[in-house]
């Protein structure tokens, strides 16, 4: 498995993630959590996947759908739309950790490279603070990359 270098990462010391230094903050309430706890999902999004979202939120932009479009851009292919990767983050928060019952209170997100369609991504959430009132959490995508291990010929 290879990750995709994009921008450095001071989480990681290598240039890799999606998403960076983005924060979800988040009321602690009967949430059995510590510093350091992390969870993830990974998915991969199709153009089924992007045609859906653009349905249902009018998001017709051409850099999401057109592949005729997309080749006169610096992408040459279609993007994901960045939402549905923060929407990873977000199923993250809500379904393991915290968990159900948690609501996020803010974000702060940069997007330094695209997701395609066709590609892996690994959404993970880490705590990254706690307090009484509060949960801080560290959130990344990070796109990974098929990599051929061996190429024999009999």
């Amino acid at each position: 498995m290879a990750f995709r270098c994009i921008k450095q990462c001071p989480m990681c010391a290598v240039k890799q993630h999606l998403l960076q230094r983005t924060f979800a903050v988040t009321p602690v309430r009967n949430f059995a959590m510590e510093v350091g706890d992390k969870a993830s999902v990974t998915r991969v999004f199709t153009e089924t996947d992007v045609r859906a979202f653009a349905d249902v939120t009018w998001d017709r932009n051409p850099l999401h759908l057109e592949k005729e479009f997309t080749k006169t851009t610096r992408f040459r292919k279609p993007i994901v739309n960045g939402v549905l990767s923060l929407g990873l983050l977000a199923g993250v928060l809500g379904s393991k950790l915290p968990g159900p019952g948690s609501i996020v209170l803010s974000y702060a997100i940069e997007h330094p490279s695209p997701l395609f369609t066709g590609e892996e991504v690994i959404a993970e959430v880490e705590l990254s603070e706690l307090n009484r009132r509060l949960a801080i959490f560290q959130l990344s995508c990070i796109v990974v990359e098929s990599k051929k291990v061996s190429d024999d010929t009999f």
